[in-house]
């Protein structure tokens, strides 16, 4: 996966002393497959509600974390992605908030757009105590939340735009750098939040990859084809699902949006979910 440094932007903030009544709704896994012409979408149900930052207290497999936005784009977002206790905004609330319903994005504007839903959600996960952001960061790297933007450009060819806020308690809540989501021929996959199980059966660095990819090779679907990459993408959600050791972090039913000339439709979605622009498939 090849990233490329966009911008550099630093947000320091003060954080309200009573940040630790907020609930933090935290939730993983999403997929990205993208080519030059098609991107894909696939993300699991569940959010696990804690009030240290740590330790779930309670899950919800009806979650929604990818939307199918205006203008030829699809949004997914992982990590901090909501507030339990007030539940006034979550991730997927604030692109939506942001995007223009008509108008088709090209790279450019999707970064600004991708800037945009950064410097929202840094105002809102502002609430949460130094403790609770302390402890999320501990457990992801330093990564709070990571949101995506992908789109179209006029001549066909897809762009993605990924923005990752991390927290250090030196200098608060930060956005180091945006990068693009490269795929230069074929159809690459990418993860955000529980990614160690989509990059081995990606890399087949397993013997249970290599026994996986070795299955797909008999399905009557070809390697390469559009609906082969569309079972891959949700596949790859469903192994980390099944084979994640952290049982409360990811489950429940699996979205899988697609976006490419004809526009982006829903493969698979949630009832609760169903306000997305995207269509259904014509299969």
């Amino acid at each position: 996966m090849k990233k490329e440094p966009l911008f550099l932007l630093i947000v320091i903030l003060a954080f309200p002393h009573a940040g630790v009544r907020n609930s933090v709704t935290h939730g993983t896994i999403i997929v990205i497959g993208k080519s030059p012409r098609r991107v894909i979408l696939a993300a699991d149900s569940r959010v696990g509600r804690t009030q240290t930052g740590v330790g779930i207290e309670s899950v919800d497999d009806s979650y929604c974390k990818i939307a199918a936005l205006g203008g030829h784009t699809v949004f997914g977002s992982s990590g901090v992605i909501g507030n339990s206790t007030t539940a006034d905004w979550t991730a997927l609330s604030l692109a939506t908030a942001i995007a223009t319903p008509s108008t088709r994005m090209n790279r450019e504007e999707g970064l600004k757009f991708i800037l945009s839903w950064s410097n929202s959600i840094i105002k809102k996960l502002a609430v949460f105590s130094p403790e609770q952001l302390s402890a999320v960061a501990l457990q992801n790297d330093g990564q709070i939340t990571t949101g995506v933007l992908a789109g179209m450009n006029d001549d066909g060819t897809t762009w993605a735009q990924a923005v990752t806020v991390r927290y250090s308690a030196s200098v608060g809540l930060t956005v180091p750098t945006s990068y693009d989501l490269i795929a230069k021929e074929h159809m690459e996959y990418f993860a955000l939040g529980k990614g160690e199980i989509v990059r081995e059966f990606v890399d087949k660095t397993s013997e249970r990859a290599k026994v996986e990819n070795a299955q797909w090779a008999k399905l009557k679907i070809k390697r390469g084809t559009r609906l082969f990459d569309e079972f891959e993408a949700k596949r790859l959600v469903d192994l980390t699902i099944g084979l994640e050791p952290d049982k409360a972090s990811v489950g429940g039913p699996i979205d899988e949006v697609v976006l490419d000339a004809r526009g982006s439709r829903w493969l698979s979605l949630k009832p609760n979910c169903q306000s997305g622009s995207a269509k259904r498939p014509d299969r």
